[in-house]
Parts: C-alpha cells; sequence; structure tokens
C-alpha cells in the first residue's frame, strides 16, 4: 500500500533528494544511487499534519533550512550530524493562527546570499534576513508596507489578500527580482545588502505576471491568464511578447524556470513540458514527456548537469541528465508511514487532544511511550470523573460561575 503526497520545493546534494511532503510534517531522503526512500524524521514542536509547513528549502555548509509556510519556525536539518533544530522568527506558537492567509502562507522564496539567510514574505509583513555565522537575526517590514499600499487595489490571488512575493529570482551576488501579484504589469528589484527596492514596469498595463526569471541581462515574465510569456530589460521601457503553443485550452503552470540556455515551463494540467530556446527564441514541447500527458509540482532542483522535476499523479521524481529522461518512484510505503503516523499518534496523546484518525497505527515503541507519559494517568482519571455522572454538575458550575 502506498500513500500520496506532494513536494514543493527539494534539495540535491548529488547523491540524494531531500524534501518535505506537503501534506506531513516528515523530511524524507531519495537516494539516486539505490533509489530507495528513507523517512529521516520529523520537525520538532510542529504538526505532524499541518499543510504545507515549509516552501523552499536552502542549503548552507551541510545543513537544510526549510522556509516556513504554515510552520511558526525556520525547520533546519544537519546532513551530517543528522540532527533537527529550530530557528524562531518572532512568532509564537499559540500565535501561528493558520486560518489566517498571513500565518499560513508566510514565505515561499528564500535566498542564501553572503552568508545570510533571506526571506521574502508571501503573505506575511517583514523580511527576515539571518546571519548564519553570527546568528543574529534582522527584520523590515518597509518594503511590505510600500507595496501593499501601492497595489492594495490591484491584488489577484484568490484570498483577496496582498501577496508581496511567490515566485524569485537571484540576479546578482547582492539582489533578487520578483513579480508582484495584482493586475499591474509590475516587477522588483530587491538589494538585500542595502536594503532597497526599484520598481519596473514591463509589457502592457493589462498584463498580470506570475513567474519571472532572469537570464544574461535579461527579464523573462510569464501572464498565466493570457498565456504570455514578456521579456525585456531593466535597461530600457522596450519588451517583446511571445505566445506559448498550447495546444489542449488553457494550460495552467506550475512554475518557469531557466535550465542551460532554455526556459522550461512545467504543466499543473497535463500538458507536460515547454522548452523555450532564449537563443533562437522558439518553443518546443518536450517529446519523450509529451505522450505521458504528465502533471508537475513546482520543484525543478538543478544539480551536477541534472535537472530534477516532480510528478504527483505519478509520484516520482523525473531525472534530466545527459540528453534522457528516466523516473525515479517515490512511493512512501506502508511501513515509513507507520512510522510517520506514530510521531503524530504520540503528539496528539501528549498534548492531550485524545484524537486518533481512523486507520492510524502505532508501533509498539511509540506505544509504551505513550502509556508511560506521566500526565496520562491524570487524563483518564478525569475521563473517570466525567463518566461517573459529574459532566452535568461540572457544566451547571461553569455556567454559574462565568455569570
Amino acid at each position: 500500500m502506498a500513500f500520496e503526497f506532494s513536494v514543493f520545493d527539494a534539495y540535491s546534494d548529488g547523491d540524494n533528494i531531500w524534501f518535505v511532503a506537503i501534506e506531513y510534517n516528515a523530511l524524507w531522503r531519495k537516494s539516486l544511487i539505490d533509489d530507495t526512500l528513507e523517512y529521516v524524521g520529523s520537525f520538532p514542536n510542529e504538526n505532524m499534519f499541518q499543510w504545507r509547513l515549509y516552501t523552499s528549502v536552502c542549503e548552507h555548509d551541510g545543513k537544510l533550512y526549510f522556509i516556513p509556510a504554515s510552520a511558526y519556525e525556520i525547520g533546519v536539518y544537519d546532513m551530517v550530524e543528522k540532527k533537527f533544530s529550530k530557528i524562531n522568527i518572532g512568532i509564537d506558537k499559540e500565535e501561528n493562527d493558520v486560518s489566517e492567509i498571513r500565518y499560513a502562507k508566510k514565505y515561499i522564496s528564500a535566498f542564501i546570499i553572503d552568508n545570510k539567510l533571506v526571506m521574502l514574505p508571501c503573505c506575511y509583513d517583514k523580511v527576515v534576513v539571518y546571519d548564519l555565522v553570527t546568528e543574529e537575526m534582522q527584520t523590515d517590514s518597509s518594503m511590505v508596507e510600500a507595496l501593499r499600499e501601492k497595489y492594495t487595489e490591484t491584488i489577484t490571488s484568490a484570498e483577496g489578500v496582498f501577496y508581496l512575493c511567490w515566485n524569485a529570482r537571484r540576479i546578482d551576488k547582492d539582489s533578487v527580482i520578483f513579480d508582484l501579484h495584482s493586475n499591474a504589469n509590475k516587477f522588483v528589484k530587491y538589494n538585500v545588502r542595502e536594503n532597497v527596492w526599484e520598481e519596473y514596469e514591463a509589457g502592457e498595463k493589462k498584463f498580470s505576471y506570475n513567474y519571472i526569471e532572469y537570464h544574461d541581462g535579461e527579464v523573462w515574465l510569464y501572464d498565466d491568464k493570457k498565456m504570455l510569456l514578456v521579456n525585456c530589460s531593466m535597461r530600457s521601457d522596450a519588451y517583446k511578447i511571445f505566445n506559448l503553443p498550447i495546444t489542449k485550452g488553457d494550460m495552467l503552470i506550475s512554475n518557469m524556470f531557466v535550465y542551460g540556455d532554455c526556459l522550461y515551463f512545467l504543466s499543473a494540467s497535463g500538458e507536460s513540458v515547454i522548452r523555450f530556446s532564449i537563443k533562437d527564441r522558439t518553443f518546443e514541447y518536450v517529446e519523450e514527456l509529451v505522450s505521458k500527458e504528465l502533471s508537475f509540482s513546482s520543484v525543478a532542483v538543478k544539480n551536477n548537469n541534472r535537472l530534477c522535476l516532480y510528478a504527483p499523479m505519478e509520484q516520482s521524481f523525473v531525472l534530466y541528465q545527459d540528453n534522457k529522461w528516466r523516473f525515479l518512484p517515490c512511493e512512501i510505503n506502508q511501513e515509513n508511514m507507520i512510522r510517520v503516523k506514530d510521531k503524530a499518534y504520540l503528539e496528539m496523546r501528549q498534548d492531550g487532544k485524545g484524537i486518533v484518525t481512523e486507520g492510524m497505527a502505532c508501533g509498539i515503541e511509540d506505544f509504551m511511550r505513550v502509556i508511560q507519559y506521566e500526565g496520562l494517568l491524570q487524563r483518564e482519571n478525569n475521563k473517570n470523573d466525567i463518566s461517573t455522572g459529574l459532566s452535568g454538575r461540572r457544566i451547571y458550575d461553569y455556567l454559574i460561575n462565568e455569570n
């Protein structure tokens, strides 16, 4: 029996692919050598089944940094020491109400710049810069506040809230660019070192961009609604428009990125992969994948002249190397899933929630830890009190005391 999962981003060290499933608080390692899938562990003090805990992942000095979307802290995994840790960004766990979009989609894009972890907010209100050497953290909300005030009337998000940055790209050692999710043909250049930003206009006024890329001084923007690719420069107002060769009606793009001298468009709606030659200005479908009508998530990992994508419906990574594509099935088997559910079971019991999803199995090791938990006996005694006919009296006393 296999368990489905999705992946937002991943990191490859050359021999392995490291990723967190969107559906579970679980770090996985997929071996590129023997194709095995290993459950590495779970991030401490985060919900086991919270949707999209983390988005982007960055690597620095043997450590993986997982960027919080619905999680309340940065997740860290040391690949050498094989240990988990967390970095607080000024949010308490109790404060982290993910029913509010600002907490559910805090950060998406992040970069390692000058030994600093830089996180650009999606719906949260602060840019975070964490020094990986000194462990000092700086936050700033000036850019978020300025752009939110300016573009609130033109937002395009389904939730009706301002998204600062979903998709950013690094352009030099100090700066990144990102498109604004609004009905405004704008993108922003942000200099991290100086904490300054500059707006640029690209294409026609009615254009609204979803993805952005940068290659050899050129900026590429994609309008998903109009299925248009816009090419421009930050040195002039000139621009060019290209129509994607869509053959099956609307095409939902899950990511656009540069690999080699080409732009790649990943489809989330079964159109597979479209490749655009930046040199020749021509489109083509990736023939090896077209017949499979694959849908892709946003994963695009580039390492050692190798490209790795993820096809969630097939539960498989798709690897491109030496002009060849190969599939790496990535099914979570029952043994691994039981280990994940063991963690969730123990967490819920220790939190006093007393709720276990039907069908959730618990291994004997975690079961013994549960029944030995010091708070369990008192809670069970409390339950017995309720079952002996005292619940009505407690409700009555509560109402009297409240009034």
